[in-house]
């Protein structure tokens, strides 16, 4: 668990639980702290799909048999949450949360008027943080997208691990996936212990970084970079049927072997 989900959790423990309700924290918790809601659930559930504007997304394994889900910074109470278990997927969506203007977007403002390029930007345009944490199991999918912010999958196991992020970072960390997929408009796919037989991920402009389990010569690559570099040639594989598709408009592919 992260240090900033640890900060939360300890905020949220006097909240008290209501399966199938979100209950805000105390005023004492909530001038101590950024407003905190918690939902939680007992239902069945075998997949998880989360949307959330302008924030960061963090989706953990917890020592935990129930589904909770943790929002911070919503100091004035006007963001607008939909929880909702259907055929044994948890839709989580957070609507309504503020764009933050940036140095950042100033910069990509300016470069698209002009016709200039980048090759890398980095903007943080959110102001808050939503945590789901999910019982230690195999789900069959499991999904967050985030329109501006970063997405953070920390110790779940998946046959399909799905991120999507329009500006912003997605990080898989001590993960294990049939099938891992990201999709990144600008930013960074960050690859952290992360196992799986297969690796899909695409960035418009940024990076794709980290190091993958095993011997290179394990998996069939395809890598392209239009406007950029990359140290990852193509090759067939040895037939395990591992595979790495990693495509790169502008920026970089930098990834590494652990084996």
């Amino acid at each position: 668990m992260t240090r900033l989900a640890k900060r939360m959790c300890s905020a949220v423990l006097a909240a008290g639980l209501v399966c199938g309700c979100i209950l805000p924290a105390s005023a004492a918790e909530a001038e101590e702290e950024a407003r905190v809601l918690q939902y939680e659930t007992v239902q069945p559930v075998s997949a998880v799909k989360a949307n959330v504007e302008n924030a960061e997304l963090i989706v953990q394994a917890g020592q935990t048999d129930k589904i909770t889900v943790e929002s911070s910074g919503d100091t004035e109470g006007i963001y607008t949450y939909d929880f909702s278990v259907k055929d044994g997927v948890l839709n989580i969506t957070v609507d309504a949360v503020p764009f933050v203007q940036t140095e950042g977007w100033a910069t990509l403002k300016k470069a698209f008027m002009e016709g200039s390029t980048i090759s890398s930007l980095s903007i943080q345009a959110y102001d808050g943080t939503f945590i789901v944490t999910l019982p230690k199991k195999t789900y069959a999918d499991l999904y967050a997208k985030v329109n501006n912010g970063s997405i953070q999958f920390e110790g779940v196991q998946a046959d399909t691990l799905r991120g999507e992020a329009g500006n912003g970072e997605i990080v898989y960390e001590d993960v294990t996936a049939g099938t891992l997929q990201a999709n990144v408009w600008n930013g960074l796919v960050s690859l952290e212990n992360a196992s799986a037989s297969s690796y899909k991920c695409t960035v418009d402009i940024g990076s794709i970084e980290g190091e993958l389990p095993g011997e290179q010569s394990a998996y069939r690559i395809e890598s392209g970079v239009g406007l950029g570099g990359s140290g990852l040639p193509d090759q067939p594989g040895d037939g395990s049927g591992k595979s790495i598709d990693f495509h790169v408009r502008l920026g970089s592919v930098d990834v590494s072997f652990a084996d």
